[in-house]
């Protein structure tokens, strides 16, 4: 079953000796060499990748494309954090079905450094719902719940002293946050970072530095391999460095931070990441905002 939307690839025609042309599974063993090279811990790694945007991306099975080993993953991080990306993706549309956490995050919104909020959340994939309760921050909101499909897919916002249904985006709600609901989550954050950098791969520009396996204070001492990421130029919100950090267990991005220069643009921590739990059938309600 898939439960996130899928990855979409296009495979360098390369091939393998021995085997015939038009095998498959020549083209995923090219993926799995290809992604074991060794590249340095730091400038543009090599171009000549098994998997690589395209303009005209070709729908690939998730589930006949071979995970790495967990020693493989970790050379991965420090060599080939592109092909890492991937392989914690592929991972998650396999495995996860949704998850309870901790988010922490902080964003400058409207050229503003907001304060620090503190967020208990519950999501599920199928269908996409995200329930949040604030516990620190989030001015006058106190819950939300968004469930696709449902409530003419509007946003219900719970404030101290009432309650709204929102559309998604609505300037009230997009004046909170720098990411629509939509894009909410491990996995989405984590497709972002991976078409970021596939896209500053295959123009010869992916700039990282493996700053090592850490156990991270703002994830409450998880241990994650922490990438740091160097722009050519200023993308979005002029951020010039992104530093990402990839859960050891699960490879899982649950943490990222950008800037742009010295200036912080948002830090987003995954932590407490309870996945694919047992929700109770009233866990997405309206109910649940009180």
């Amino acid at each position: 079953m898939r439960l996130a939307k899928p990855l979409h690839f296009s495979y360098i025609k390369m091939r393998i000796p021995g085997l015939p042309r038009g095998n498959g599974m020549g083209r995923l063993l090219v993926g799995v060499l290809l992604c074991l090279w060794v590249a340095p811990e730091s400038g543009p790694t090599p171009r000549c990748r098994a998997v690589l945007m395209s303009s005209e991306p070709v729908v690939i099975d998730h589930q006949s494309v071979p995970l790495p080993t967990p020693e493989q993953f970790a050379l991965l991080a420090k060599t080939n954090p592109v092909a890492m990306l991937e392989a914690g993706l592929i991972r998650y549309q396999r495995e996860v079905t949704g998850y309870r956490c901790t988010l922490v995050k902080r964003e400058r919104i409207a050229g503003k450094l907001q304060p620090r909020e503190v967020i208990d959340a519950s999501f599920s994939e199928q269908p996409f719902s995200v329930l949040m309760r604030w516990r620190e921050g989030g001015g006058l909101t106190v819950a939300s719940l968004f469930v696709d499909g449902e409530n003419q897919n509007r946003l219900t916002v719970r404030r101290r002293f009432l309650t709204l249904d929102l559309h998604p985006d609505d300037e009230r709600v997009r004046a909170t946050s720098r990411y629509h609901i939509r894009d909410f989550g491990i996995y989405r954050g984590m497709e972002r970072t991976f078409l970021a950098w596939s896209n500053a791969q295959r123009l010869g520009q992916l700039r990282f530095k493996y700053l090592g396996e850490q156990n991270v204070p703002e994830l409450l001492g998880r241990r994650c391999y922490v990438i740091r990421r160097t722009c050519f130029t200023p993308e979005e919100d002029g951020i010039t460095e992104v530093t990402i950090y990839i859960d050891v267990v699960t490879w899982l991005q649950v943490g990222v931070v950008l800037k742009a220069g010295n200036e912080l643009v948002g830090e987003y921590f995954f932590r407490e990441v309870q996945l694919s739990p047992q929700f109770s059938p009233d866990e997405f309600k309206r109910s649940r905002l009180k």
